[in-house]
Parts: structure tokens; C-alpha cells; sequence
């Protein structure tokens, strides 16, 4: 073997050692030492009958294939440093640092039940560490060297020691690895990482498809699949198959409807945008500083339940919780997308959900297709400059109309400084009772999430007959659960609110507790007309 490699490399800088490290049909990857005993990989050129037509058909000799490849020389902290040098008869290689690891080692993608991927093997900190580190791997591809990388997969993808990836086989990347490949590939490269538009032959990769392989490859940590791997593996002709999912349907293509679809159903929250703006059929975002930025946001998203965990779990002790309820303080798997209220007599289209900011009076929803009535009370004076935690209440439900209520809600505890008291153990009963155990493993600060269930059951069991909604029934049921209200109802011999919240039992005590009074009164203050 080192007899062979010599021949075809003849070097006074370097002593090769024998070890192949990688081989692919542009090639081979040969272990090295300089004369300080540093160790290097030199990447040969050997190319394949394929890879000869292909630098043919690109007009490429030996030395233009390597240029290829060396890139310009910017400082990069995320791609494979590497140099053109040239042997003692003029042939050009490649030389390179020695990475022993590569993604394809960390995360196999052997048989799918042996699969590694969030919860599976790997953990949120390694996820974002590979995420983060690839996306500015790409970004200094695309600004720094100037120039797209076309064949982004776990192969292709160094790790050094930290766990940090960084972008390597640049310039023939899109005929092969070098690395020892097990990946899924045809004539054109890896298939499930590779974008929509690349499947057509004798189409050139764009910016546009490095984002594609990202999200792609971001999905296949997530869920332990590539975005589109079922579908391509059952595929008969791949080009076809994506032209016919690139085919629009009512405005949209069917392969949009596909990804979108998977991405609510198995991407945490604070990613699910990311992974959509990465994996649009028809809009995707333009290269790797959009890619950086986009980043960037969804990890502060994801900050806010780092930053309150151990905050939570104080206040969850306070209340004398059981420990299953803890789980929801876990914020990495935040997948928990609340259901829509469906109220009679309301079109389905006056149900809004992607709204911004849930600072809503209630006048503004009312218009939206809802109706509240109120009594005529007598309510306290409320600071109405308190703030609410809304990048919380954004997180946890994506209904305009329990969101201007937990808004309030929240304002109200922060009046009475109630937040060792933010729900009670009849809330915290209400939520086990109406919510899946991994609907309560959803990653939303727990006492966000139990406020916001019991108010969307409070809204469901407060309608009248006329099919508008009671809003104090919705306040008290949310606050103390339908059972305790009934008994109110019934002590007072009556349903109207301002009757029974002091209702007393036989004995003369108030049924609802005066401080639980004073606080679903101080709620129904900050709800504005």
C-alpha cells in the first residue's frame, strides 16, 4: 500500500505512513508526517471513469480540480483549513489537519431502531453544539470562501474535540466522499440531505442548497430520519418524485405540505420555524448568514426556559406538587401545541392563531367572532403598568383568546405577588386531568402551561346558552375549578357571580376562600373592555 501511494505522490516534505484514511471516486485521503512529526491528510487525486466525465464535462484538469478545493485563504473557524501544495513532479494535493471523527461516527445512519438523535443517544447540548457550529461553518462558506459546499452530509463533517463540527471534502464534494461512506447515494452524492432542485441532472447546487442540507440534517438529529428519507427511499426515479412534489397544489406545493406537516408534529417549537424556513419547496432562506441569524433566535427562544427551570421547580415545591408534574420543567422538548377552541356558532376562519403579540383588549377578540359578557361589578384598583411575562405566553399557547386571558392572569399575580401561589393544587389537578403525560413533558414552564389548560377549559365549560362566553364563570372555573363553582351556585341559589364568589357552606365559611376572591376580582380588573 505505501509502495502504491508513493508512486503516485512523490514528496520531500511529507513520509507517508501506509494509512488510507478515506477513498471515494474523485480520489484518496493518505495519512502523512511532516519532518517535525506532524501529522497531515493528504488528499490525493485518482479519479474514477465517473469523476473523469465529470471533469470533462467541467472542463477541468488535475491542477483547476484541486484549486477547486483549496479555496481562498480566510481565517475559519468552522471548515477544514487545508493547502494546495504540489509533489516533485508537479502533481497538486491537498494537504490537511488529521480529524480521527467525523458526524457519520457519532451519529451512524445504520438500521433506524440503533439510530442516535434528540433523546436518543444525544442529548439538547450536543444538538446545539452541532447546529450551531454547522451553521457558521456555512456561513463562513458561503461570505468568507465564497463559494457553496453542494454536498453537506454526516460524511462530509469533521468534529474536533470538542464536539465542534467543521466543513470538509470541499470543490469535488458533489461526485463523493472521501470519508468511508455508508450514506445513501446515486450518481449526483448523498440523497437525503441533498435539496429538491439538485436532483435534476446537470444541475448546479446554489447557496440554497446548503440550507436545505442543513434543515435537513437538523431533522434527522431531532427525529433520528432525514426530512425526506421515507419518501425518497420509496421513491422509483428520485428526479421524477420531486418534480411531482414540487408540483403546487391550491397555491402550495404538495412537498411544502409534506415537511410542514412534519415539522409541527415532531420539532420542538422553538425550531419548528427555522426548520420551515430551511425546508421550503418554493421559499427558503437565501445562505448561511440568514441561516446564522435565524440560529441564533431560536436559541434565544429556547433560553427562556433555561433561564426559568430553577425558578419553576421552586415554585412547583411551593405548591406541594407531585414529582411527575417536575418533567414539565424540562424545557428541551418543547413540542406541546395547544389545540384550538371550537365554539358553536363560530366560523372556523375567525379562529386566529399566529398571532405576535398577545396584548389584546378583550373588545379587539370579541370582533374576531367571540362574544364575552360581563357583570356590572365592583372591582379593585390594579397597577395596570405591570408587565406580563409574555415571551412566556407566547410559548405556551398560539390561541389569541387564552392568551389575552393568561396575559391578565399573569398581571393579577404579580399585583397580589402571588407567584409562590401562581396555580393552586385544584389547577395543578385540572391540568394532569386534561393533558397527555407527554403533553405535560412539553418543555413550557409548568406553571405557564397549567394556567393556560385550565383557562381553556374554563372557556369551554363557561358558554351560555346563547353560545357567548361568561367571562367571570371563565375567571373562577380557571382559578378554582368547575366543582368548587358549582358549590358556590348552589350555596347562593344562584349564577350569577356576584352572588356566589362569597357564598358561605352551612357552617358560615366562604366556599371560595376570601384571598382566592380578591384575586379572581383582581384578575377580572386588568381584563379591559
Amino acid at each position: 500500500m505505501s509502495d502504491d501511494l508513493e508512486a503516485m505522490l512523490e514528496t520531500d516534505r511529507y513520509v507517508i505512513d501506509g494509512k488510507e484514511l478515506g477513498r471515494g471516486c474523485w480520489g484518496r485521503v493518505i495519512r502523512a508526517q511532516d519532518k517535525h512529526g506532524q501529522l497531515y491528510a493528504l488528499k490525493i487525486l485518482d479519479p474514477s471513469e465517473l469523476a473523469q466525465a465529470q471533469m470533462e464535462a467541467r472542463g477541468l484538469d488535475e491542477t483547476k480540480a484541486m484549486r477547486k478545493e483549496e479555496g481562498a485563504l480566510a481565517p475559519c473557524s468552522n471548515v477544514v483549513p487545508r493547502r494546495l501544495e504540489f509533489d516533485n513532479k508537479g502533481r497538486p494535493f491537498i494537504a490537511m489537519p488529521v480529524y480521527l471523527e467525523f458526524l457519520s461516527h457519532e451519529i451512524p445512519d445504520s438500521y433506524f431502531k440503533y439510530r442516535k438523535y434528540f433523546n436518543h443517544g444525544l442529548n439538547l447540548d450536543k444538538v446545539l453544539t452541532y447546529l450551531s457550529s454547522l451553521a457558521n461553518g456555512i456561513y463562513e462558506m458561503h461570505w468568507k470562501l465564497n463559494r457553496v459546499h453542494g454536498d453537506i452530509k454526516p460524511d462530509n463533517l469533521a468534529l474536533d474535540t470538542k464536539g465542534n463540527i467543521l466543513l470538509n471534502d470541499l470543490g469535488t464534494s458533489t461526485c463523493a466522499s472521501f470519508g468511508w461512506s455508508v450514506s445513501r447515494r446515486d450518481n449526483m452524492g448523498f440523497i437525503d440531505t441533498r435539496a429538491p432542485e439538485c436532483f435534476k441532472e446537470g444541475s448546479h447546487p446554489e447557496r440554497k442548497a446548503d440550507i436545505w442540507a442543513f434543515g435537513s440534517l437538523a431533522y434527522r438529529l431531532f427525529t433520528g430520519k432525514y426530512i425526506l428519507e421515507d419518501e425518497l427511499a420509496n421513491a422509483k426515479d428520485l428526479a421524477v418524485y420531486m418534480e411531482h412534489l414540487a408540483e403546487k397544489i391550491n397555491g402550495h406545493t404538495l412537498g411544502d405540505k409534506i415537511v410542514q406537516a412534519k415539522i409541527k408534529k415532531n420539532i420542538p417549537k422553538p425550531f419548528r420555524k427555522l426548520l420551515r424556513d430551511c425546508l421550503g419547496f418554493e421559499d427558503r432562506m437565501n445562505d448561511g448568514e440568514a441561516l446564522a441569524h435565524h440560529l441564533k433566535k431560536a436559541a434565544n427562544s429556547l433560553s427562556i426556559w433555561n433561564s426559568l427551570k430553577e425558578k419553576a421547580k421552586t415554585l412547583a415545591l411551593g405548591i406541594g406538587l407531585p414529582a411527575i408534574l417536575t418533567g414539565a420543567f424540562i424545557y428541551a422538548a418543547a413540542k406541546h401545541e395547544p389545540k384550538e377552541l371550537t365554539m358553536p356558532n363560530v366560523k372556523p376562519q375567525q379562529i386566529v392563531t399566529n398571532f405576535k403579540e398577545p396584548n389584546y383588549m378583550l373588545a379587539d377578540i370579541e370582533k374576531i367572532g367571540l362574544t364575552f359578557e360581563r357583570e356590572a361589578l365592583e372591582l379593585p384598583q390594579v397597577d395596570l403598568g405591570i408587565k406580563a411575562d409574555e415571551d412566556y405566553i407566547r410559548l405556551s399557547t398560539n390561541n389569541r383568546y387564552v392568551a389575552y386571558l393568561l396575559k391578565t392572569y399573569d398581571q393579577a399575580t404579580k399585583n397580589l405577588k402571588m407567584e409562590r401561589n401562581y396555580v393552586t393544587e385544584t389547577q395543578a389537578e385540572t391540568f394532569t386531568s386534561y393533558t397527555m403525560p407527554e403533553e405535560r413533558n412539553n418543555g413550557i414552564e409548568f406553571r405557564i402551561s397549567a394556567a393556560e389548560k385550565c383557562i381553556e377549559v374554563a372557556m369551554t365549560k363557561s358558554k351560555m346558552p346563547n353560545g357567548n362566553i361568561d367571562l367571570e364563570d371563565v375567571c373562577a372555573i380557571a382559578r378554582m375549578g368547575l366543582d368548587k363553582v358549582d358549590e358556590a351556585r348552589r350555596a347562593a341559589n344562584s349564577f350569577e357571580f356576584k352572588d356566589y364568589i362569597s357564598a358561605k357552606d352551612k357552617d358560615g365559611r366562604f366556599i371560595i376562600p376570601p384571598e382566592e376572591q380578591n384575586f379572581i376580582k383582581t384578575w377580572l380588573a386588568y381584563i379591559k373592555e
